[in-house]
């Protein structure tokens, strides 16, 4: 029965040195980079700003979006001259992007909604390549009856 009393005295010496080594040494960060960022990424990146009489409201879901932008994501196996190829099957022209994920934003001259997801449509039933194609929201949700 002795035992347990000379066991309960280690509790405090375990609280006050022990757990705090565990919680310092768990906590560190020698990296100082968030999990996200290690050994992924490019800065071959330029995103497109669009000027204000190109950001319209999408009349659905109440987002503003760019009314004549596209982001494309390619397979990252392609190379440039068959993404160049792809995007010029749309008459496009690349006006952004993060190359190190095969992101683009493909700008497309003189047309309206249909037409934009027309080309999406397009690249993404045409080209095996082509991994994802969306309109370019530049917004959150306005609409509050917009379901998510």
């Amino acid at each position: 029965m002795t035992r347990l009393p000379d066991m309960l005295k280690l509790v405090p010496f375990a609280l006050v040195v022990l757990l705090p080594a565990f919680l310092f040494t768990g906590c560190a960060d020698d990296n100082k980079t968030s999990f996200m960022q290690k050994g992924s990424g490019s800065a071959d990146k330029l995103f497109f700003v669009p000027p204000a009489e190109d950001i319209m409201e999408e009349q659905e879901s109440g987002l503003d979006i760019i009314k004549n932008v596209i982001n494309v994501t390619f397979d990252p196996l392609i190379g440039e001259d068959e993404v160049n190829r792809i995007i010029a099957s749309v008459d496009g022209e690349v006006v952004g992007y993060d190359k190190g994920v095969n992101f683009y934003q493909i700008r497309l001259k003189n047309v309206n909604l249909k037409e934009l997801d027309a080309a999406r449509m397009k690249l993404l039933s045409n080209f095996k390549e082509v991994e994802a194609a969306s309109r370019s929201l530049i917004s959150a949700h306005k609409n509050p009856y917009y379901v998510k």
